[in-house]
């Protein structure tokens, strides 16, 4: 067996868990865990801004996963020149004591006054994760699930980005039947006209799901409500929101493909439009 030092360069799919039912991609400086962790060392410090050794490892963070899984837990994956060794050192530092590290055979662990977080480099990847999930994002991938997500993400190389699901998710959305759901975000533009634009892509087992699909979102949108009730008065105005801004989408249908073409502008706003996907649970 390879060291993590030593092995080969792999592949994002290489490292997809085999019970792994959706993958997120984001810009490695707007990734949610490295923000949180990234608050919790400045607060450790104790200092103004975050530790020069932590500055210079986010800086080469290019690329982050979150990979969920079926038991309802996550993992990450981040894409970086990120050794261990370079990262335990400064975590050590930067909290002052308050993080320590041990390596464990390929696996390095660290204690946080939160709990335990394990890591495994296999370059260019950091997998991150509890014990279990780290051994089995490194070990349960087979040829079968490399290639299906290698097949799902590969098309998605260039969009900064991204949310992949293969679980019934958004059944009661896009209707039955669906192999995988992308939300690809593709443009993300700042003030002064801050901007989302992309595309939601539902992929269906046949071309007649993917027609009965299409009937089913024209329905609900032409209806200006949204299919998924809950409870929350609140969050029912963002998605009723959503469905309103449907109307206004390209749909496009090719063959066992259903693909909806939007903009933030389309649904009041970038603003309005991130607070509609954050209850929706897209990225």
């Amino acid at each position: 067996k390879s060291s993590g030092t030593t092995a080969v360069a792999l592949r994002l799919e290489q490292l997809v868990a085999a019970d792994t039912i959706g993958v997120v991609r984001q810009p490695g400086g707007e990734m949610f865990a490295l923000r949180y962790v990234d608050q919790l060392i400045i607060g450790l410090a104790r200092s103004a801004g975050a530790p020069a050794c932590w500055t210079e490892l986010v800086k080469r963070v290019k690329t982050g996963y979150q990979l969920s899984l079926a038991k309802g837990s996550a993992y990450f994956v981040i894409e970086g020149e990120l050794p261990p060794q370079e990262i335990m050192s400064c975590l050590t530092t930067a909290s002052r004591g308050d993080f320590t590290t041990k390596q464990e055979g390929d696996l390095y662990s660290v204690t946080t006054p939160i709990g335990i977080a394990y890591a495994a480099w296999r370059k260019p990847y950091l997998v991150i994760g509890n014990r279990d999930q780290v051994e089995a994002a490194l070990v349960t991938p087979t040829a079968e699930t490399a290639a299906r997500w290698h097949d799902l993400v590969t098309p998605l190389a260039s969009v900064p980005t991204y949310m992949v699901r293969i679980d019934r998710t958004f059944d009661d959305i896009v209707g039955e039947h669906t192999t995988s759901i992308v939300f690809a975000m593709d443009k993300m533009q700042g003030p002064p006209h801050p901007m989302l634009a992309g595309r939601f892509i539902v992929h269906y087992v046949t071309s007649a799901d993917a027609e009965a699909g299409e009937r089913w979102i024209r329905e609900w949108s032409g209806r200006g409500q949204f299919p998924r009730r809950i409870p929350d008065a609140a969050a029912m105005q963002h998605f009723d929101s959503l469905a309103a801004g449907v109307t206004k989408t390209k749909i496009t249908r090719r063959g066992t493909t259903l693909e909806l073409a939007f903009d933030s502008d389309m649904f009041g706003g970038a603003e309005a439009l991130g607070a509609a996907l954050s209850k929706l649970g897209a990225p």
